[in-house]
Formats: structure tokens, sequence, C-alpha cells
């Protein structure tokens, strides 16, 4: 709760923040555009690198957020700098410079910092292992905290007051050096196993994670749809349904297994539909049996033909 409260509060300061940088915009539409060049890229950068690629690590992705956004800040401050020169053709608008090429900055600085972060992690673990070694390792990494946060505050009120305290090669040296001890500060406290921590989470263990969904082995055996007939069974009120042996063989399914079960009018979208568990079978084909909670879940009409689809 103390968490939840403290990020309600720091949300809502953000918001009152942002305000000022988007009050500037004359149309809904351009600051729409500025708000999804500014949030999307960090978050499209780690999503897509964390499923996609079995090297990022947990120091690439704090670092594709802290330190991307605080690059992004700069661009927003220094456009000419940064922006221009991948803005060929882009007419210049002081007030709202490059607001659509921004997006493609901003990804493109994301994607460094989290690609350096990630083929760095060898010389970052054994930086950081010299660090743990020392006596005063507390005290320098605290250091380095208290610095990134410094460098973040400076990036915003650059941005957002259009400071010019220092010159803009020393602001983007310190955004890139803060990147850096961003990524050394992560890889120092966060304990990653990259086996045990993104299994079933990346593309290519997918496999794993269907299992666990299951909760036992896949059945990926091709079959094909049937339309049957409902009949309900009050007995009980277990969440299976069941089949007939013919109707079961032709779906390639077995007891257990997954299936998804839905109303044959497809203008409907799924509305009339649910997913449950194939359990024994019967020997009356073309009827499956159905419960009290599938109608409830399914909404289904009695004498309509339902459809039914083995998933896994």
């Amino acid at each position: 709760m103390v968490v939840a409260r403290s990020a309600t509060v720091a949300f809502t300061l953000l918001g009152v923040l942002a305000v000022y940088a988007f009050s500037s915009y004359p149309t809904v539409y351009q600051a729409h555009a500025f708000f999804h060049a500014t949030l999307t890229p960090p978050l499209m950068v780690a999503i897509f690198f964390g499923v996609f690629w079995k090297k990022f690590t947990p120091a690439g992705l704090v670092t594709t957020v802290i330190g991307g956004i605080s690059l992004m800040l700069l661009g927003n401050r220094y456009p000419l700098e940064l922006i221009a020169p991948i803005a060929q053709g882009t007419p210049y608008d002081p007030v709202h410079p490059f607001t659509y090429m921004a997006a493609l900055y901003n990804l493109i600085v994301c994607s460094g910092v989290a690609v350096l972060a990630t083929l760095f992690q060898s010389q970052l673990k054994r930086t950081a292992n010299k660090i743990k070694k020392s006596a005063h390792q507390h005290r320098i990494m605290y250091t380095m905290i208290v610095f990134i946060i410094f460098v973040v505050v400076f990036d915003i009120a650059t941005a957002l007051f259009h400071l010019s305290l220092i010159t803009f090669m020393p602001t983007f040296m310190l955004s890139v050096l803060m990147s850096g001890l961003v990524a050394l500060v992560t890889t120092f406290y966060v304990k990653y196993n990259p086996e045990a921590q993104t299994l079933g989470l990346t593309i290519w263990s997918i496999h794993q994670a269907k299992e666990w969904f299951k909760g036992r082995k896949l059945n990926e055996r091709e079959g094909e749809n049937a339309k049957v007939e409902w009949k309900l069974v009050e007995t009980d009120n277990e969440d299976i349904i069941n089949f007939s042996k013919h109707d079961m063989h032709k779906m390639a399914a077995e007891p257990g297994d997954l299936v998804y079960i839905s109303d044959t009018r497809k203008y409907l979208g799924g509305l009339k539909s649910c997913h449950t568990v194939y359990g024994e079978s019967h020997n009356e084909n073309g009827v499956v049996y159905i419960r009290n909670l599938h109608i409830g879940k399914g909404l289904f009409v009695k004498g309509r033909i339902l459809e039914a689809e083995k998933e896994m």
C-alpha cells in the first residue's frame, strides 16, 4: 500500500508537470503525436528486445527506460543538434521542432542504450564484482545513485524550462555517462539468471509457457472443428465438457486438453463462447454435455448449434 500510494503521488505530480509540456500545442492531434513519440519508444524497445533477444538483460531494460528517457529529453531541448541530422527534408518549427521525426530519434536512442548495455554485460559484471569486493561498496553505489537522480532531474528541468546552464556537449555526455551508471547499478543490485528468469517469457521458450498455462503436456496434433448440439448436465458444476468418442477423434483431442466452444453465428464475434477443458468421452455423437457454469460464461441459447475447437 505504501508503494501504491507513493506511486499515485508521483504519477499525479508527473501529470501536473505534463500540462506545461502539452499546453503549447495548438491541436489535440499534435499533442497526441508528441505523447506517443515520447512514451512509446522505451516501452516498445523494452518489450520487443525482452521477447525476441535472448541476451537482453535487466540492465538493458532499466537503461532503456531511464537512459533512453534522459536522451529523449535532451532531444526535445536540443533538436537542431540531435534530431535535425535524421530529419532530412523536414522543416524546422522553433515552437514545435520535428514533432514527428522526434519519434524516430527517440526510437534510435532507446534502442542504442539497450543494445550497448546488453553487449557490455560481461564488462558490467566484472566492474560490479570489483565494487562488491571493495570495503566502500555501499558508498560507491549510493554516490552513483545520487548522480543518476541529479542528471535525470537536470535533464527534466532543461527540457521543460529550456534551461541552458551548460552547453550541449557536456549535457549530452552527462546523460551518456548516467546511462552507463544505470546499467552498472542495475547489474550490481539485480540477481539475474537468464535460464531460470526468462524461461517461458521469450519467443524461444513459448512452448514451455503454453505447457505452464495448460498445466500438462501439449497436444498439437491437427484436428478439425466439430459442430454439435448441447445438453445440460446438472449433476455437477465441474469445469469440463464431454464430447463423443467420434467427435474427440475428429478434433484429435484428449481428456485434459483445452477447448474453445462458441455459438456458430460468426457475426456475434465470440460474444457467446467460453474456454474450458475436455472431459471423458461418451457415445452420443454430435452432442456435447456442458454445465451451468458454461452457460453462464458462454450465454449459450437453447437449441443453437455450437462449434468446438481444440486449442492445445
